[in-house]
């Protein structure tokens, strides 16, 4: 969009430079030569006038009478009544380009003035060379200011560009800018609406996929061990335990059909997974955030022991971590440490205080097996986070060296076990 703004700009003073320029040279060309011919004219108009004032008092026409009259490139001829003819000037050859003009001599006599093309092209060129330099700088300073506002003009869409890339890479929390251009602004309004509608969207089925298991197929298998109960029991009628065993038959297709529900929810969501380096995807995110405005007052500290390999998805977990540095940068003074590790069961994700001690492996194991509290850390979008890791496969929780440091455990998968 750039360049074809770009082009439009300069294309268009392009063409009102030659629509206004050409034509107007091709005047100033005329005027010149007007001008140079009613020069010549008042010229041989007056040396007429001396060589007949000379030829009423019997006065030979000398040379160097006639040369006094002469500029650059020009040459004199006076033919008297008896044809004696008499020349001054330089001598040239004739050309098509020369101004010649004539004068009647009273008493008799002819007297004509040629002026060669070659001064009257260089006059012509001198006249018509500040059109030219005008229009050369008009031309410049088109294309500066056609960069100018082509790329003041293309920003906002590259950017809504951007947003809508990322939008369509699942980080729906994005801050789209407010515009002064009625179209980027109606486009940027757009994208907020839908970012806040996929968003509304992708966390309900998030929800869906964790509780799912809990709330559909909890009750259903209570209700089958009741059902089978039912159908032993003594009391039972046999045309009963008959009907209670074909609703049994009914509940376990229920059930399975849920699983396999589920289990197609979770490969879909699991499609933009990609093998990477944890390590390395946790450098790049902690980059990106020391760019961001909360970023860029922050000490970050990276710490890993090499490549942890893992199997994610991209996105969510870039996601994710910036959510807990936001959160660290607003709870921890200090300097925020983030260390990636490939721990027997999990890959961890801690990130907080760097003042804070650190527990001992066994003491967060332990605390691993607790939730996520409630209460302000939900407000401040933890719930979230929770959720976005429960999506990754993984989990969430305050580790216990500190109430600002939390760890994100990752599943070891077969990229992450070797």
């Amino acid at each position: 969009m750039r360049d074809r703004l770009l082009a439009l700009l300069v294309g268009g003073t392009v063409a009102v430079i030659a629509l206004y320029g050409v034509p107007r040279a091709y005047v100033l060309a005329d005027l010149v030569e007007h001008q140079q011919e009613h020069e010549m004219q008042r010229v041989v108009d007056t040396m007429a006038a001396v060589l007949a004032v000379q030829e009423e008092r019997d006065l030979p026409v000398a040379r160097s009478s006639l040369e006094q009259a002469l500029g650059e490139a020009e040459s004199i001829v006076h033919v008297a009544a008896d044809g004696t003819t008499t020349r001054a000037g330089d001598s040239f050859e004739p050309d098509d380009s020369d101004l010649v003009v004539t004068a009647s001599v009273d008493g008799g006599g002819r007297l004509t003035l040629t002026r060669s093309g070659t001064v009257v092209e260089e006059g012509v060129a001198d006249a018509i060379m500040p059109l030219v330099l005008l229009g050369v700088a008009l031309l410049a300073a088109s294309a500066v200011a056609a960069l100018f506002l082509a790329r003041r003009l293309s920003r906002p869409f590259q950017e809504l560009a951007g947003v809508a890339t990322a939008l369509g890479q699942g980080r729906f929390h994005q801050d789209v800018p407010h515009y002064a251009v009625p179209e980027a602004e109606a486009i940027g309004t757009a994208l907020r609406r839908s970012a806040a509608q996929l968003d509304a969207l992708v966390q309900r089925e998030r929800e869906f996929a964790v509780n799912a298991s809990h709330e559909l197929l909890t009750p259903i298998t209570g209700l089958n061990l009741q059902l089978e109960d039912l159908r032993h029991w003594p009391e039972t009628a046999p045309a009963v335990a008959e009907e209670l065993a074909t609703a049994l038959e009914t509940i376990d297709r229920l059930g399975s059909t849920i699983q396999e529900l589920l289990a197609q929810d979770r490969d879909t969501r699991r499609t933009g997974t990609l093998d990477v380096d944890l390590a390395a995807l946790v450098r790049h995110v902690i980059a990106d955030w020391r760019q961001t405005e909360t970023g860029q007052r922050r000490e970050v500290r990276f710490e890993s022991s090499g490549t942890v390999p893992a199997r994610v998805a991209p996105e969510e977990l870039t996601e994710l971590l910036e959510m807990l540095l936001d959160h660290a940068a607003r709870h921890t003074p200090g300097v925020i440490v983030v260390d990636c590790a490939e721990l027997d069961t999990h890959l961890r994700v801690r990130v907080g205080d760097a003042d804070q001690p650190t527990a001992g492996s066994a003491a967060t194991h332990r605390q691993l097996q607790g939730a996520l509290p409630a209460g302000d850390d939900v407000e401040q979008g933890l719930e979230k986070a929770a959720e976005l890791a429960e999506a990754l496969g993984g989990y969430l929780v305050r580790d216990e060296s500190g109430s600002s440091r939390f760890l994100l455990m990752l599943p070891r998968t077969a990229a992450s076990a070797g």
